[in-house]
Protein backbone atom coordinates (compact mmCIF):
# COMPACT_ATOMS: atom_id res chain seq x y z
CA UNK A 1 0.00 0.00 0.00
CA UNK A 2 1.26 3.37 -0.37
CA UNK A 3 0.56 6.80 0.44
CA UNK A 4 -2.69 8.89 0.00
CA UNK A 5 -3.04 11.25 -2.98
CA UNK A 6 -4.99 14.89 -2.31
CA UNK A 7 -5.44 18.17 -1.97
CA UNK A 8 -7.07 20.11 0.92
CA UNK A 9 -11.13 20.63 -0.45
CA UNK A 10 -14.11 19.27 -0.47
CA UNK A 11 -15.01 16.13 -2.21
CA UNK A 12 -17.49 17.78 -4.41
CA UNK A 13 -15.22 20.17 -5.71
CA UNK A 14 -12.63 17.94 -6.18
CA UNK A 15 -14.42 15.91 -8.58
CA UNK A 16 -15.25 19.24 -10.44
CA UNK A 17 -11.18 19.79 -10.84
CA UNK A 18 -10.45 16.34 -11.67
CA UNK A 19 -9.63 16.30 -15.58
CA UNK A 20 -8.70 13.35 -17.64
CA UNK A 21 -5.34 13.18 -19.36
CA UNK A 22 -5.48 13.77 -22.69
CA UNK A 23 -4.05 10.91 -24.59
CA UNK A 24 -3.03 9.71 -28.14
CA UNK A 25 -4.30 6.13 -28.98
CA UNK A 26 -2.32 3.63 -30.88
CA UNK A 27 -5.53 1.92 -32.37
CA UNK A 28 -5.07 0.44 -35.72
CA UNK A 29 -7.75 1.18 -38.04
CA UNK A 30 -9.34 -1.82 -40.05
CA UNK A 31 -9.61 0.03 -43.07
CA UNK A 32 -7.29 2.95 -44.43
CA UNK A 33 -7.23 5.89 -43.15
CA UNK A 34 -3.02 6.63 -42.81
CA UNK A 35 -0.36 4.87 -45.46
CA UNK A 36 0.37 2.10 -43.64
CA UNK A 37 -3.05 0.52 -43.39
CA UNK A 38 -2.76 1.17 -46.90
CA UNK A 39 0.00 -1.42 -47.22
CA UNK A 40 -2.08 -3.61 -45.27
CA UNK A 41 -4.59 -4.38 -47.81
CA UNK A 42 -2.10 -4.20 -50.98
CA UNK A 43 -3.31 -6.84 -52.27
CA UNK A 44 -6.59 -5.81 -52.34
CA UNK A 45 -5.90 -2.74 -54.19
CA UNK A 46 -5.12 -4.45 -57.27
CA UNK A 47 -3.23 -1.87 -60.21
CA UNK A 48 -3.88 1.61 -58.70
CA UNK A 49 -2.90 3.74 -61.87
CA UNK A 50 -4.01 2.61 -65.63
CA UNK A 51 -2.32 3.66 -68.81
CA UNK A 52 -5.95 3.80 -70.48
CA UNK A 53 -7.97 6.68 -70.45
CA UNK A 54 -11.30 6.97 -68.60
CA UNK A 55 -14.54 7.45 -70.70
CA UNK A 56 -15.33 10.76 -71.38
CA UNK A 57 -12.22 12.56 -69.95
CA UNK A 58 -12.43 14.75 -72.46
CA UNK A 59 -15.83 15.64 -72.53
CA UNK A 60 -16.39 17.76 -69.70
CA UNK A 61 -16.80 21.30 -69.21
CA UNK A 62 -15.58 21.62 -65.15
CA UNK A 63 -15.21 19.35 -62.37
CA UNK A 64 -18.74 19.83 -60.73
CA UNK A 65 -19.55 16.47 -61.14
CA UNK A 66 -16.97 15.45 -59.27
CA UNK A 67 -19.02 13.28 -56.08
CA UNK A 68 -20.94 11.70 -58.49
CA UNK A 69 -17.76 10.51 -60.66
CA UNK A 70 -15.47 9.24 -58.11
CA UNK A 71 -17.47 8.54 -54.81
CA UNK A 72 -20.38 6.21 -55.24
CA UNK A 73 -19.55 5.00 -52.12
CA UNK A 74 -20.49 7.92 -49.34
CA UNK A 75 -18.51 8.61 -46.27
CA UNK A 76 -20.95 9.43 -43.76
CA UNK A 77 -20.28 7.47 -40.55
CA UNK A 78 -17.51 8.42 -37.81
CA UNK A 79 -15.74 7.29 -34.95
CA UNK A 80 -13.82 8.38 -31.98
CA UNK A 81 -10.09 9.76 -33.39
CA UNK A 82 -6.59 9.32 -31.69
CA UNK A 83 -6.70 12.47 -29.64
CA UNK A 84 -8.29 13.17 -26.64
CA UNK A 85 -9.11 10.50 -24.03
CA UNK A 86 -9.13 9.34 -20.98
CA UNK A 87 -6.28 7.37 -18.95
CA UNK A 88 -6.47 3.76 -19.01
CA UNK A 89 -4.79 2.98 -15.53
CA UNK A 90 -3.72 4.64 -12.12
CA UNK A 91 -0.17 5.21 -13.23
CA UNK A 92 -0.58 8.70 -14.31
CA UNK A 93 2.08 9.75 -12.44
CA UNK A 94 5.10 7.29 -12.83
CA UNK A 95 7.56 10.13 -12.32
CA UNK A 96 6.12 11.33 -8.61
CA UNK A 97 8.58 10.85 -6.12
CA UNK A 98 7.93 11.02 -2.18
CA UNK A 99 11.22 12.05 -0.30
CA UNK A 100 11.35 11.90 3.39
CA UNK A 101 13.90 11.68 6.56
CA UNK A 102 14.67 8.46 8.25
CA UNK A 103 13.35 9.24 12.04
CA UNK A 104 13.42 6.70 15.24
CA UNK A 105 13.44 3.07 13.58
CA UNK A 106 10.85 2.06 11.29
CA UNK A 107 9.33 5.69 10.99
CA UNK A 108 10.10 7.99 7.95
CA UNK A 109 8.71 11.66 7.96
CA UNK A 110 7.81 12.35 4.73
CA UNK A 111 8.25 15.77 4.04
CA UNK A 112 7.91 16.49 0.49
CA UNK A 113 7.60 14.85 -3.29
CA UNK A 114 9.70 15.55 -6.40
CA UNK A 115 10.00 14.42 -10.02
CA UNK A 116 11.53 11.37 -11.27
CA UNK A 117 13.79 13.30 -14.48
CA UNK A 118 16.48 9.73 -15.27
CA UNK A 119 17.18 6.62 -13.98
CA UNK A 120 19.04 8.01 -10.91
CA UNK A 121 17.75 11.99 -10.48
CA UNK A 122 14.90 12.95 -9.10
CA UNK A 123 14.28 16.91 -9.36
CA UNK A 124 12.65 18.91 -6.18
CA UNK A 125 12.52 22.33 -4.13
CA UNK A 126 15.67 22.87 -2.40
CA UNK A 127 13.61 24.05 0.38
CA UNK A 128 13.18 20.50 0.69
CA UNK A 129 16.41 18.87 1.06
CA UNK A 130 18.55 21.78 2.14
CA UNK A 131 19.03 20.98 5.78
CA UNK A 132 22.63 18.62 4.50
CA UNK A 133 21.64 15.13 6.08
CA UNK A 134 21.75 13.67 2.96
CA UNK A 135 22.40 10.21 4.36
CA UNK A 136 18.74 10.09 6.01
CA UNK A 137 16.81 10.93 3.12
CA UNK A 138 14.49 8.38 1.70
CA UNK A 139 12.85 8.56 -1.40
CA UNK A 140 9.80 6.18 -2.48
CA UNK A 141 8.30 5.86 -5.85
CA UNK A 142 6.05 3.77 -7.79
CA UNK A 143 3.32 3.19 -4.64
CA UNK A 144 1.70 6.03 -4.18
CA UNK A 145 -1.53 5.97 -3.56
CA UNK A 146 -3.25 3.87 -0.79
CA UNK A 147 -6.28 3.60 -2.72
CA UNK A 148 -5.58 1.23 -4.96
CA UNK A 149 -3.34 -2.13 -5.20
CA UNK A 150 -3.00 -2.52 -8.81
CA UNK A 151 0.38 -0.36 -8.24
CA UNK A 152 1.63 -2.05 -4.92
CA UNK A 153 3.88 -4.22 -7.35
CA UNK A 154 5.73 -0.75 -8.67
CA UNK A 155 7.11 0.06 -5.06
CA UNK A 156 10.30 0.88 -4.72
CA UNK A 157 12.34 2.69 -2.01
CA UNK A 158 15.84 4.45 -2.22
CA UNK A 159 18.45 6.10 -0.08
CA UNK A 160 20.46 9.17 -1.61
CA UNK A 161 23.32 9.48 -2.54
CA UNK A 162 24.35 13.06 -2.69
CA UNK A 163 22.09 16.43 -3.03
CA UNK A 164 23.07 19.04 -5.25
CA UNK A 165 21.12 22.41 -4.43
CA UNK A 166 21.25 25.09 -6.95
CA UNK A 167 24.39 27.41 -7.41
CA UNK A 168 22.04 30.40 -6.71
CA UNK A 169 20.33 29.10 -4.18
CA UNK A 170 19.99 31.30 -0.54
CA UNK A 171 17.80 29.67 2.50
CA UNK A 172 16.45 33.10 3.09
CA UNK A 173 14.49 33.97 -0.27
CA UNK A 174 13.05 31.29 -2.59
CA UNK A 175 14.74 32.22 -6.05
CA UNK A 176 16.37 29.41 -7.41
CA UNK A 177 14.24 26.99 -5.52
CA UNK A 178 15.85 23.87 -7.24
CA UNK A 179 17.59 20.54 -6.17
CA UNK A 180 18.82 17.37 -7.72
CA UNK A 181 18.25 14.08 -5.26
CA UNK A 182 20.64 11.26 -6.42
CA UNK A 183 19.39 7.87 -6.03
CA UNK A 184 22.35 5.24 -4.33
CA UNK A 185 20.82 3.23 -7.62
CA UNK A 186 19.12 3.12 -10.38
CA UNK A 187 15.35 2.82 -10.75
CA UNK A 188 13.77 -0.22 -12.24
CA UNK A 189 11.59 1.71 -15.03
CA UNK A 190 7.98 0.35 -15.16
CA UNK A 191 4.78 1.53 -16.00
CA UNK A 192 4.59 3.15 -11.93
CA UNK A 193 8.25 4.77 -12.22
CA UNK A 194 9.53 6.37 -15.40
CA UNK A 195 10.90 9.65 -15.61
CA UNK A 196 9.54 12.40 -17.14
CA UNK A 197 10.48 14.99 -19.39
CA UNK A 198 11.55 18.66 -18.99
CA UNK A 199 9.52 21.35 -21.27
CA UNK A 200 12.59 23.51 -21.99
CA UNK A 201 11.33 26.15 -24.58
CA UNK A 202 11.22 29.60 -23.02
CA UNK A 203 7.42 29.85 -24.66
CA UNK A 204 4.63 28.41 -22.73
CA UNK A 205 1.77 28.19 -25.26
CA UNK A 206 -1.10 27.32 -22.60
CA UNK A 207 -2.49 28.63 -19.58
CA UNK A 208 -3.24 25.82 -17.84
CA UNK A 209 -1.46 22.73 -15.79
CA UNK A 210 -1.68 19.46 -14.17
CA UNK A 211 -0.63 18.78 -10.64
CA UNK A 212 -0.91 16.08 -8.07
CA UNK A 213 0.51 15.59 -4.54
CA UNK A 214 0.94 13.41 -1.16
CA UNK A 215 -1.48 13.99 1.99
CA UNK A 216 2.03 13.82 4.13
CA UNK A 217 -0.76 13.26 7.88
CA UNK A 218 -2.28 9.94 5.80
CA UNK A 219 0.57 7.52 4.99
CA UNK A 220 -1.47 4.73 6.73
CA UNK A 221 -4.58 5.67 5.44
CA UNK A 222 -6.59 3.81 2.70
CA UNK A 223 -9.38 6.11 1.28
CA UNK A 224 -8.11 8.04 -0.77
CA UNK A 225 -8.72 8.16 -4.88
CA UNK A 226 -6.11 8.60 -7.54
CA UNK A 227 -6.30 12.30 -8.39
CA UNK A 228 -5.21 15.23 -10.72
CA UNK A 229 -6.05 18.96 -10.64
CA UNK A 230 -6.11 21.62 -13.34
CA UNK A 231 -4.54 24.95 -12.03
CA UNK A 232 -4.76 27.64 -14.39
CA UNK A 233 -1.94 30.47 -14.69
CA UNK A 234 -2.13 33.55 -12.31
CA UNK A 235 -0.72 37.30 -13.49
CA UNK A 236 2.50 37.38 -10.92
CA UNK A 237 0.86 41.12 -9.96
CA UNK A 238 -2.05 39.07 -8.49
CA UNK A 239 -0.40 36.81 -6.38
CA UNK A 240 2.71 38.84 -5.77
CA UNK A 241 0.66 41.16 -2.52
CA UNK A 242 -0.07 37.93 -0.34
CA UNK A 243 3.76 36.62 -1.06
CA UNK A 244 5.62 39.30 -0.40
CA UNK A 245 4.09 39.54 3.29
CA UNK A 246 6.50 36.50 3.76
CA UNK A 247 9.21 38.12 2.95
CA UNK A 248 10.77 35.67 0.90
CA UNK A 249 10.15 37.28 -2.44
CA UNK A 250 11.75 40.79 -1.56
CA UNK A 251 12.25 41.37 -4.94
CA UNK A 252 9.09 39.80 -6.43
CA UNK A 253 8.50 37.07 -8.48
CA UNK A 254 11.18 36.64 -11.14
CA UNK A 255 11.33 35.71 -15.26
CA UNK A 256 11.91 31.97 -13.87
CA UNK A 257 8.79 31.71 -11.15
CA UNK A 258 5.52 32.02 -12.37
CA UNK A 259 1.92 31.80 -9.95
CA UNK A 260 -0.98 29.03 -10.55
CA UNK A 261 -3.91 28.00 -8.98
CA UNK A 262 -7.17 26.74 -8.38
CA UNK A 263 -10.35 27.91 -6.76
CA UNK A 264 -10.89 24.79 -5.20
CA UNK A 265 -7.59 23.66 -4.19
CA UNK A 266 -4.63 24.66 -1.97
CA UNK A 267 -1.21 23.29 -0.59
CA UNK A 268 0.31 20.96 -3.34
CA UNK A 269 3.24 19.45 -1.95
CA UNK A 270 6.96 21.55 -1.92
CA UNK A 271 8.75 20.16 -4.41
CA UNK A 272 5.99 18.30 -6.21
CA UNK A 273 5.36 18.89 -10.10
CA UNK A 274 3.59 21.02 -12.21
CA UNK A 275 3.01 19.71 -15.75
CA UNK A 276 1.56 19.08 -19.22
CA UNK A 277 0.99 15.85 -21.22
CA UNK A 278 2.20 15.39 -24.28
CA UNK A 279 1.41 13.28 -27.23
CA UNK A 280 3.30 10.58 -29.10
CA UNK A 281 1.92 8.21 -32.05
CA UNK A 282 1.34 5.66 -29.23
CA UNK A 283 1.59 7.08 -25.76
CA UNK A 284 0.71 10.13 -23.53
CA UNK A 285 4.59 11.43 -21.82
CA UNK A 286 4.21 13.93 -18.63
CA UNK A 287 6.13 17.07 -19.07
CA UNK A 288 7.19 19.00 -16.28
CA UNK A 289 7.00 22.55 -16.41
CA UNK A 290 8.06 24.11 -12.84
CA UNK A 291 8.48 23.13 -9.37
CA UNK A 292 6.14 23.68 -6.85
CA UNK A 293 8.60 26.33 -4.37
CA UNK A 294 5.93 27.77 -1.79
CA UNK A 295 2.61 29.49 -1.57
CA UNK A 296 -0.46 31.16 0.39
CA UNK A 297 -4.04 31.56 -0.19
CA UNK A 298 -4.72 29.47 -2.59
CA UNK A 299 -1.84 31.36 -5.05
CA UNK A 300 1.34 29.58 -5.39
CA UNK A 301 4.62 30.18 -6.42
CA UNK A 302 6.27 27.80 -8.62
CA UNK A 303 9.78 27.63 -9.61
CA UNK A 304 10.06 27.56 -13.66
CA UNK A 305 12.63 24.31 -14.78
CA UNK A 306 13.27 25.61 -18.48
CA UNK A 307 16.02 28.87 -17.60
CA UNK A 308 17.77 25.77 -15.56
CA UNK A 309 18.07 22.71 -17.58
CA UNK A 310 21.57 23.62 -18.83
CA UNK A 311 22.39 23.08 -14.97
CA UNK A 312 20.57 20.35 -14.44
CA UNK A 313 21.98 18.48 -17.19
CA UNK A 314 25.49 19.03 -15.93
CA UNK A 315 24.74 17.64 -12.70
CA UNK A 316 22.51 14.93 -14.28
CA UNK A 317 25.42 13.81 -16.87
CA UNK A 318 22.94 12.76 -19.69
CA UNK A 319 20.65 14.85 -22.26
CA UNK A 320 17.60 16.03 -21.62
CA UNK A 321 16.36 17.51 -24.52
CA UNK A 322 12.65 16.78 -24.91
CA UNK A 323 13.42 14.33 -28.05
CA UNK A 324 16.13 12.52 -26.15
CA UNK A 325 14.17 11.68 -23.68
CA UNK A 326 10.97 10.98 -25.25
CA UNK A 327 13.34 8.39 -27.25
CA UNK A 328 14.71 6.96 -24.32
CA UNK A 329 11.56 6.00 -21.96
CA UNK A 330 8.86 6.21 -24.25
CA UNK A 331 8.85 1.95 -23.60
CA UNK A 332 7.60 3.10 -19.98
CA UNK A 333 5.71 6.04 -20.96
CA UNK A 334 1.30 5.45 -20.38
CA UNK A 335 -0.17 3.79 -23.29
CA UNK A 336 -3.20 5.87 -25.02
CA UNK A 337 -7.30 5.43 -25.28
CA UNK A 338 -9.13 7.40 -27.94
CA UNK A 339 -11.81 9.44 -26.90
CA UNK A 340 -13.99 12.86 -27.59
CA UNK A 341 -12.87 13.71 -31.53
CA UNK A 342 -14.24 12.33 -34.02
CA UNK A 343 -12.56 10.98 -37.99
CA UNK A 344 -14.32 9.63 -41.40
CA UNK A 345 -14.83 5.82 -41.56
CA UNK A 346 -13.21 4.33 -44.39
CA UNK A 347 -12.28 7.46 -45.89
CA UNK A 348 -11.12 7.50 -49.86
CA UNK A 349 -7.18 8.01 -49.67
CA UNK A 350 -6.15 10.65 -52.01
CA UNK A 351 -2.54 11.26 -51.03
CA UNK A 352 0.21 10.36 -52.97
CA UNK A 353 4.38 10.93 -52.39
CA UNK A 354 6.64 12.69 -54.77
CA UNK A 355 9.86 11.10 -55.85
CA UNK A 356 13.12 12.22 -57.51
CA UNK A 357 15.42 9.72 -59.92
CA UNK A 358 17.82 10.01 -56.97
CA UNK A 359 16.11 8.91 -53.65
CA UNK A 360 18.17 10.86 -51.83
CA UNK A 361 16.99 14.11 -52.44
CA UNK A 362 13.80 13.04 -52.19
CA UNK A 363 12.06 16.00 -50.52
CA UNK A 364 9.74 13.68 -48.30
CA UNK A 365 6.42 15.95 -49.65
CA UNK A 366 2.95 14.82 -50.56
CA UNK A 367 0.52 15.99 -52.95
CA UNK A 368 -3.42 15.17 -53.66
CA UNK A 369 -5.09 13.48 -56.10
CA UNK A 370 -7.96 16.23 -57.76
CA UNK A 371 -8.40 14.23 -60.61
CA UNK A 372 -7.77 10.90 -62.50
CA UNK A 373 -3.83 12.00 -63.59
CA UNK A 374 -3.51 15.79 -61.48
CA UNK A 375 -2.20 16.47 -58.12
CA UNK A 376 -2.34 19.53 -56.45
CA UNK A 377 0.68 20.34 -54.55
CA UNK A 378 3.17 22.99 -52.92
CA UNK A 379 5.39 24.43 -55.58
CA UNK A 380 8.42 24.44 -53.17
CA UNK A 381 7.57 20.94 -53.26
CA UNK A 382 8.51 20.91 -56.87
CA UNK A 383 12.32 21.58 -56.37
CA UNK A 384 14.58 19.34 -54.30
CA UNK A 385 17.86 20.65 -52.81
CA UNK A 386 19.19 20.69 -56.40
CA UNK A 387 16.74 22.63 -58.14
CA UNK A 388 15.73 19.66 -59.72
CA UNK A 389 11.42 18.42 -60.70
CA UNK A 390 10.06 15.39 -59.32
CA UNK A 391 9.47 12.98 -61.91
CA UNK A 392 7.16 10.45 -60.26
CA UNK A 393 4.25 10.10 -57.79
CA UNK A 394 3.15 6.98 -55.73
CA UNK A 395 0.51 5.57 -53.69
CA UNK A 396 1.75 2.19 -51.76
CA UNK A 397 4.75 1.71 -54.17
CA UNK A 398 2.44 2.24 -56.88
CA UNK A 399 3.96 4.63 -59.34
CA UNK A 400 3.12 7.17 -62.09
CA UNK A 401 5.21 9.28 -64.24
CA UNK A 402 5.39 12.77 -64.49
CA UNK A 403 4.92 14.78 -67.40
CA UNK A 404 3.83 18.22 -66.52
CA UNK A 405 4.65 20.40 -64.14
CA UNK A 406 2.86 24.00 -63.51
CA UNK A 407 3.54 26.29 -60.73
CA UNK A 408 1.23 29.30 -59.75
CA UNK A 409 2.21 31.84 -61.86
CA UNK A 410 2.27 34.49 -58.93
CA UNK A 411 4.50 32.41 -57.19
CA UNK A 412 8.19 32.98 -56.49
CA UNK A 413 10.72 30.61 -55.30
CA UNK A 414 11.93 30.98 -51.93
CA UNK A 415 7.97 32.71 -50.72
CA UNK A 416 5.46 30.88 -49.03
CA UNK A 417 2.72 33.31 -51.07
CA UNK A 418 0.86 31.21 -53.83
CA UNK A 419 2.95 28.32 -53.10
CA UNK A 420 1.14 25.75 -54.90
CA UNK A 421 1.69 23.57 -58.12
CA UNK A 422 -0.27 21.08 -60.39
CA UNK A 423 0.93 17.91 -61.99
CA UNK A 424 0.38 15.69 -65.24
CA UNK A 425 0.64 12.36 -64.56
CA UNK A 426 1.61 9.54 -67.55
CA UNK A 427 -0.89 7.34 -66.05
CA UNK A 428 -4.89 7.33 -64.67
CA UNK A 429 -5.62 6.72 -61.01
CA UNK A 430 -8.22 4.11 -61.06
CA UNK A 431 -11.32 5.08 -58.83
CA UNK A 432 -11.56 2.06 -56.79
CA UNK A 433 -13.47 1.37 -52.82
CA UNK A 434 -10.59 2.99 -51.24
CA UNK A 435 -9.21 5.04 -53.74
CA UNK A 436 -10.15 8.10 -55.54
CA UNK A 437 -9.62 11.96 -56.27
CA UNK A 438 -10.96 14.87 -53.68
CA UNK A 439 -12.99 17.45 -54.92
CA UNK A 440 -12.33 21.04 -55.05
CA UNK A 441 -14.60 23.54 -53.17
CA UNK A 442 -17.29 24.41 -55.80
CA UNK A 443 -20.31 25.33 -53.71
CA UNK A 444 -21.89 22.44 -55.81
CA UNK A 445 -19.76 19.93 -54.30
CA UNK A 446 -20.62 21.56 -50.60
CA UNK A 447 -24.28 20.23 -50.68
CA UNK A 448 -24.81 17.73 -48.23
CA UNK A 449 -21.29 17.72 -46.88
CA UNK A 450 -20.08 19.53 -43.72
CA UNK A 451 -18.25 22.64 -45.09
CA UNK A 452 -15.74 23.16 -41.93
CA UNK A 453 -12.51 22.41 -43.11
CA UNK A 454 -11.62 19.42 -40.84
CA UNK A 455 -8.37 17.32 -41.14
CA UNK A 456 -4.93 18.04 -41.88
CA UNK A 457 -2.37 16.33 -42.95
CA UNK A 458 0.57 15.89 -40.80
CA UNK A 459 3.85 13.59 -40.04
CA UNK A 460 4.65 11.63 -37.09
CA UNK A 461 6.93 8.87 -36.02
CA UNK A 462 4.80 5.77 -35.33
CA UNK A 463 7.69 4.74 -33.18
CA UNK A 464 11.09 6.78 -32.72
CA UNK A 465 12.07 9.83 -34.46
CA UNK A 466 12.85 8.33 -37.34
CA UNK A 467 10.56 6.85 -40.56
CA UNK A 468 7.77 9.66 -40.01
CA UNK A 469 4.34 8.39 -40.71
CA UNK A 470 1.59 10.61 -43.13
CA UNK A 471 -1.82 10.65 -40.53
CA UNK A 472 -4.82 13.11 -40.57
CA UNK A 473 -5.53 14.36 -38.11
CA UNK A 474 -8.63 16.95 -36.98
CA UNK A 475 -8.07 20.99 -36.91
CA UNK A 476 -9.59 22.78 -34.14
CA UNK A 477 -10.59 26.04 -35.15
CA UNK A 478 -10.16 29.01 -37.97
CA UNK A 479 -8.16 31.45 -36.52
CA UNK A 480 -7.33 34.92 -37.71
CA UNK A 481 -4.21 36.99 -38.81
CA UNK A 482 -4.15 38.35 -35.39
CA UNK A 483 -2.74 35.13 -34.08
CA UNK A 484 -0.25 35.59 -36.50
CA UNK A 485 1.11 39.21 -37.19
CA UNK A 486 2.96 39.39 -33.37
CA UNK A 487 4.69 36.57 -33.87
CA UNK A 488 8.57 37.00 -35.23
CA UNK A 489 8.66 33.76 -36.89
CA UNK A 490 5.58 34.07 -38.89
CA UNK A 491 6.02 37.35 -39.73
CA UNK A 492 9.65 36.63 -41.33
CA UNK A 493 7.86 33.65 -43.48
CA UNK A 494 4.84 35.86 -44.29
CA UNK A 495 5.61 39.50 -44.05
CA UNK A 496 2.68 40.84 -46.20
CA UNK A 497 -0.35 39.35 -43.70
CA UNK A 498 -1.98 35.94 -44.74
CA UNK A 499 -4.28 37.98 -47.10
CA UNK A 500 -6.94 36.93 -48.43
CA UNK A 501 -5.64 33.62 -49.85
CA UNK A 502 -4.29 32.02 -46.72
CA UNK A 503 -6.29 30.80 -43.12
CA UNK A 504 -5.31 30.34 -40.13
CA UNK A 505 -5.95 27.04 -38.04
CA UNK A 506 -5.67 26.22 -34.42
CA UNK A 507 -4.87 22.21 -33.68
CA UNK A 508 -3.64 22.59 -30.19
CA UNK A 509 -3.61 18.58 -29.80
CA UNK A 510 0.11 19.06 -28.08
CA UNK A 511 2.67 16.95 -29.93
CA UNK A 512 6.12 16.58 -27.94
CA UNK A 513 8.19 19.44 -29.74
CA UNK A 514 9.99 18.15 -32.21
CA UNK A 515 7.97 14.71 -32.82
CA UNK A 516 6.01 15.90 -35.94
CA UNK A 517 6.23 17.84 -38.74
CA UNK A 518 4.09 19.91 -41.42
CA UNK A 519 3.05 17.30 -44.19
CA UNK A 520 4.62 19.39 -46.77
CA UNK A 521 2.41 20.03 -49.97
CA UNK A 522 -0.24 17.82 -48.15
CA UNK A 523 -4.16 18.87 -48.19
CA UNK A 524 -6.94 20.50 -45.69
CA UNK A 525 -9.67 17.99 -46.07
CA UNK A 526 -13.23 18.05 -45.29
CA UNK A 527 -14.86 16.11 -42.67
CA UNK A 528 -15.47 13.20 -44.77
CA UNK A 529 -11.90 13.86 -46.89
CA UNK A 530 -13.73 14.22 -49.96
CA UNK A 531 -13.32 18.48 -50.08
CA UNK A 532 -9.77 19.50 -49.95
CA UNK A 533 -10.05 23.39 -48.92
CA UNK A 534 -6.38 24.15 -48.81
CA UNK A 535 -2.50 23.19 -49.41
CA UNK A 536 -0.50 22.95 -46.26
CA UNK A 537 1.97 26.06 -46.27
CA UNK A 538 3.46 26.47 -43.01
CA UNK A 539 3.22 24.91 -39.25
CA UNK A 540 5.42 23.78 -36.57
CA UNK A 541 4.93 20.56 -34.63
CA UNK A 542 2.09 20.06 -36.39
CA UNK A 543 0.22 23.11 -35.27
CA UNK A 544 0.64 22.23 -32.16
CA UNK A 545 1.84 25.24 -30.27
CA UNK A 546 1.21 27.49 -33.07
CA UNK A 547 -1.07 28.04 -35.90
CA UNK A 548 -1.38 26.27 -39.05
CA UNK A 549 -1.02 28.10 -42.12
CA UNK A 550 -2.74 27.13 -45.33
CA UNK A 551 -2.84 28.15 -49.26
CA UNK A 552 -6.92 28.39 -49.65
CA UNK A 553 -7.98 26.02 -53.16
CA UNK A 554 -11.08 27.82 -53.59
CA UNK A 555 -9.79 31.14 -55.66
CA UNK A 556 -7.42 28.56 -57.69
CA UNK A 557 -10.56 26.37 -59.00
CA UNK A 558 -10.43 28.53 -62.45
CA UNK A 559 -6.31 27.90 -62.27
CA UNK A 560 -6.97 24.19 -61.65
CA UNK A 561 -9.94 23.95 -64.11
CA UNK A 562 -7.37 25.20 -67.36
CA UNK A 563 -4.67 22.94 -66.16
CA UNK A 564 -7.42 20.10 -65.72
CA UNK A 565 -9.04 20.11 -69.10
CA UNK A 566 -6.62 21.67 -71.35
CA UNK A 567 -6.89 18.98 -73.87
CA UNK A 568 -4.29 16.48 -74.61
CA UNK A 569 -3.41 14.49 -77.46
CA UNK A 570 -4.81 10.70 -77.66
Amino acid sequence: MGFKLGFKCSVSALIAVIIALATFSSFSHANPHIEDELVEIKDELGEVFSSSIPDDYYQRMNLKDCHARFHARPVNEYRMAMFEGVSLNGTEFPHLAVVGHRGPPGDVQWKCTGSLISKRFVLTAASCVSDGNVELLVVKMGDVNSAIKSDDKFAQEFGASNVTVHPSYNTRYQYNDLALVELDKDVVLSAGVCPACIWSSAHYPFNWYEVAGVDMTAAAASKSDSIKVKLSSVESSKCESDLLKSGSLPYGTRHDQFCAASANSCNQNLGGPIQIPLFTYQHVAPFLVGVKSFGESCDEVYQRIAPHVGWIETVVGESLTQTDCVNKYKQCFEPAQMDDETEAVDPYFSRVYLHWDDPKTDNLCGGTLVDYNIVLTSAHCTFNSRGESPTKVSIVNHQAGITEIERHPDFKQGSLYNDVALIRLDKYVRIAKWIAPVCLPYVEALEGHDTTPETFSCRVPKDGFNDKLQIYIPSKSRCSSNDTVYDEEYMARFPEGLGKRLSCFGTEYRLVPGLGEIDAGGPLLSRDETIIFGVNAYATDCGSFKPLITTDVAPLIPWIEKFVLRKQKK
